[in-house]
């Protein structure tokens, strides 16, 4: 029987990962045995139209998430938790609200994209025979910088008590929820990649070549700029010709101007440029050759799989899932978090060793072919389905 599964987004921005991810996904499902439906938190005409492109149905519902920014907490206690309880106790209403709408269309199952929203759960509450499954791909401190309204431990109980299955995007942030929750039945599905990233024709990295660099993701200090820019200034000192090119939100304002003191301090202008969101990443993975993942806690490395398949050098942190996808020397390198004068020290090595930068490039590309298939979409649809996972 076909499962009418109502997929809730926790924003329209096709730029973020965690959007992108489902996304893509919900596109790749099995139609003969799922009836996708978005539910949106907003209007958004391009998102409508791919969704319509698709054969997708959609519904409005102005819901918000139920996480708040730790550094707005720090500099603005009172009013963010005020904001943030008042978020919470809007979106209850919404909750019920929703759960009407899809009570009359007969809704099987309830999918939330993130540890950011609790509508989920509301409907859950009201509903008990809807199938609920929650969607974790953040660590919520580490990955996004972010607190849960109400605390994590009512998360977790929240999560335990109105959850039918949780699915994580890695091994590293499953073990993260370890003992913390019992009831659900938990998996651990990778993300996808669209065959889209895939680009064959990208040149590798030759000798005496400037090293253009990349570094993806919104600009908080999880994703550690200040590490990779304390690199860049032993780089120059060294003689190394670089670039270093910064993509993402600037979603962390009194970061962002920190991080532009960091490089007029150290002399770094013409040597670091920030881009802002990209939406044509494939173009700016051609101009550039190493991929930098400096974050604290990666969840997946949905970054670290795309730039592979650009045929780029990636160098990451040893935390999180990085060292699920990376074998270090092989298809990447992988450093301590915080150790920028290691992470110059491998950029220098393989400027002086072109022939390993190219080896590890081609490594990870053939490495990470095995993400653009449907494997993701088919184990939801097992998911939703209650049919067994295939090993």
């Amino acid at each position: 029987m076909v499962k009418t599964v109502a997929f809730l987004f926790h924003n329209t921005d096709m730029y973020t990962g965690a959007s992108r991810s489902l996304i893509e996904m919900v596109i790749s499902l099995d139609r003969d045995k799922v009836r996708p439906i978005a539910v949106l938190p907003k209007a958004d005409d391009a998102m409508k139209a791919l969704l319509d492109e698709h054969g997708i149905k959609s519904i409005y519902c102005p819901y918000h998430g139920n996480t708040y920014s730790l550094t707005k907490m720090k500099t603005h206690p009172l009013l963010t938790s005020i904001k943030a309880q008042l978020v919470r106790f809007y979106n209850i209403l919404c909750g019920v609200v929703l759960a009407y709408k899809l009570k009359r269309i007969n809704i099987d199952v309830v999918y939330t994209n993130t540890c950011t929203l609790y509508i989920g759960v509301i409907i859950k509450m009201l509903d008990k025979s809807i199938k609920h499954i929650w969607h974790i791909r953040e660590f919520v401190k580490d990955s996004i910088g972010c607190g849960v309204a109400g605390g994590m431990s009512h998360f977790y109980r929240m999560m335990d008590r109105y959850s039918d299955s949780v699915i994580f995007i890695s091994k590293a942030l499953e073990s993260d929820y370890h003992g913390k929750i019992s009831k659900p039945d938990t998996y651990v599905v990778y993300n996808c990649i669209s065959e889209n990233y895939i680009q064959h024709d990208t040149d590798l990295y030759r000798h005496g070549e400037k090293i253009n660099i990349l570094m993806c993701g919104n600009i908080i200090p999880m994703k550690g700029h200040l590490q990779v820019i304390q690199a860049m200034e032993i780089l120059k000192m060294h003689g190394i010709p670089f670039h270093l090119y910064i993509a993402g939100d600037f979603t962390d304002k009194v970061y962002y101007s920190m991080l532009q003191k960091e490089i007029r301090d150290k002399d770094l202008e013409d040597s670091i440029t920030f881009l802002g969101v990209v939406k044509e990443m494939n173009s700016l993975r051609r101009k550039t050759k190493f991929t930098i993942v400096a974050s604290i806690k990666e969840a997946f490395g949905r970054v670290t799989i795309e730039s592979m398949l650009s045929r780029h050098v990636v160098i990451a942190t040893d935390c999180g899932a990085n060292s699920e996808l990376i074998i270090s020397e092989h298809n990447g390198m992988l450093y301590e978090y915080g150790d920028y004068e290691k992470l110059s020290e491998i950029i220098i090595g393989l400027f002086k060793n072109p022939g390993k930068a190219e080896s590890i490039a081609v490594n990870a590309f053939e490495y990470a072919k095995q993400f653009v298939t449907s494997t993701c979409s088919d184990q939801v649809c097992s998911i939703i389905c209650g049919e067994k996972l295939e090993a």
